[in-house]
């Protein structure tokens, strides 16, 4: 079964979210597991409780996020200590920016 992980954006004043609790209920209805960090939907005034009342659990650290999931969603590309964190195993959905940060997709 696919897990699927949504991280608490590193992006300061980063206010969107991947995933709202609507989208939560239907992935987990179609038997998707959902893993929220703690805390990230709250710029989009989503709190941990929607999350999980919506299906999600809640996990406190974007490792234990990295540890049980294998689709990643975020806004922002990973920053470096994200990248320390994935494998081979991982996919990550999220936005880029090709002409300012061209030389992460060449790492």
């Amino acid at each position: 079964m696919l897990k699927i992980g949504l991280l608490k954006d590193l992006k300061p004043g980063e206010g969107r979210v991947m995933l709202t609790p609507e989208g939560v209920k239907v992935l987990v209805k179609n038997g998707i597991e959902v893993f929220v960090e703690t805390g990230a939907g709250e710029l989009c005034q989503f709190d941990n409780l929607q999350y999980e009342q919506a299906g999600a659990t809640i996990l406190p650290t974007m490792e234990k996020i990295m540890q049980k999931c294998e689709l990643i969603l975020q806004i922002s590309p990973p920053q470096p200590i994200e990248f320390e964190l994935l494998n081979e195993n991982h996919m990550v959905m999220s936005f880029l920016n090709l002409f300012r940060k061209g030389e992460r997709l060449q790492a």
